[in-house]
């Protein structure tokens, strides 16, 4: 799976009929790798999303969703004068050279294709011209996307019906393009993509078509999708906070009152007093009279202390007592089926499953050679 810097993910859906040995990384003018044509694709395509949106001041448009299928199907006719080996990256790492020259001819053939996803409101702003530069130097040319989406457009709101609410009554548009690849060895740049028929030729005669290739283009407002979820009911959802409230003030006490008996001089020593006194007190002990005496005035004056150690541990036990109620109950809301309620709602579907995509993309595959233009409504 490959992330483009334009935003459009590639759907590892590439089907590819032959590769060849790995190309170092390198940007010329004999090499064209596959994600550099696709980047130039996807930054027309969102080009011309963002014309629409933000220039033509189509906001009805923000919330749509594109899917567009890329087929490269290479039957390369190689007459160069020059000899020379073209490779055609299919994939990063892979490649395919086409072999031309000596006026010879050979032919070879391979297939990919991969679909690409586009949510209009991931378009901030248009690729800029240093944007293009980056992808490839040697690139030129666009499919045409701009011009189509355009006229699309501008030809159903021609319809006062349609012109009074676009965001209701136009479902999806899509359209098939077709373009070929063309290298010219002698220029700069020295790849250009041209919409079929059109055909460029040179004096030189150094023109050679690599690719005859498809881009099927479906334009779709969101769809959603029904969704369920079961949560708690709401007065139940008002108990259980309540519970959690009442276990975090439990908590809250009960470590505050074991830090004291920990840490607390008084209590420390009020603690080892108490242990004395009930070891003088038990029945059978045999603690004299002179002992006994010692013990009962360390205990008068100590007397505050020993009752602030009852205090704080009676605390802690009735703390110990509410955290472990509180837990039980919350554990008894959470675990009945009756405290519970099924929520329906509606969610955003992906462009991959809106379905007014999905059936723009068919008519398109149906009737490709009919190359038309096709606006679907309600």
């Amino acid at each position: 799976m490959c992330f483009f810097k334009n935003g459009l993910l590639l759907v590892p859906t590439v089907v590819l009929s032959a590769c060849g040995a790995t190309l170092p990384q390198m940007i010329s003018d004999k090499v064209l790798p596959l994600d550099t044509l696709v980047t130039s694709i996807g930054c027309e395509f969102r080009n011309a999303v963002w014309y629409e949106i933000d220039v033509k001041g189509y906001s009805w448009l923000s919330d749509w969703q594109g899917q567009y299928t890329v087929t490269l199907k290479g039957n390369e006719t190689g007459g160069l004068k020059a000899t020379s080996t073209i490779p055609a990256t299919l994939a990063k790492g892979s490649s395919v050279a086409v072999g031309v020259g000596g006026g010879a001819t050979t032919t070879a053939n391979r297939t990919a294709v991969m679909k690409f996803n586009l949510d209009f409101a991931d378009v901030k702003g248009p690729c800029q011209p240093e944007q293009l530069n980056e992808i490839h130097p040697f690139l030129q040319g666009k499919i045409g996307f701009g011009e189509w989406l355009n006229r699309a457009i501008e030809g159903a709101l021609a319809d006062d019906y349609i012109r009074s609410n676009p965001e209701k009554y136009v479902a999806s548009i899509g359209h098939t393009f077709e373009f070929s690849l063309d290298l010219n060895a002698n220029a700069s740049p020295a790849f250009t993509i041209v919409p079929s028929p059109a055909t460029l030729v040179t004096p030189t005669g150094t023109v050679d078509r690599l690719d005859d290739n498809i881009v099927d283009v479906s334009l779709a407002k969101p769809a959603t999708k029904d969704t369920s979820k079961t949560v708690l009911k709401p007065e139940k959802v008002a108990e259980k906070k309540q519970k959690l409230a009442e276990l975090n003030a439990a908590e809250k006490t009960a470590a505050t009152d074991d830090r004291l008996l920990k840490t607390d001089p008084d209590l420390v020593k009020a603690q080892s007093l108490q242990t004395r006194i009930e070891a003088l007190t038990a029945p059978g002990s045999r603690s004299d009279e002179t002992s006994r005496a010692q013990i009962e005035a360390e205990r008068n004056e100590n007397r505050v202390a020993l009752q602030r150690l009852v205090t704080v541990k009676e605390e802690l036990r009735n703390a110990q007592a509410s955290r472990g109620d509180s837990a039980i109950a919350i554990r008894q809301i959470e675990s009945d089926p009756a405290n519970y309620r099924v929520v329906r709602s509606k969610s955003a579907t992906p462009p991959s499953e809106n379905l007014n995509i999905q059936n723009t993309q068919l008519q398109l595959t149906l009737e490709r050679l009919i190359n038309n233009t096709r606006i679907t409504g309600f």
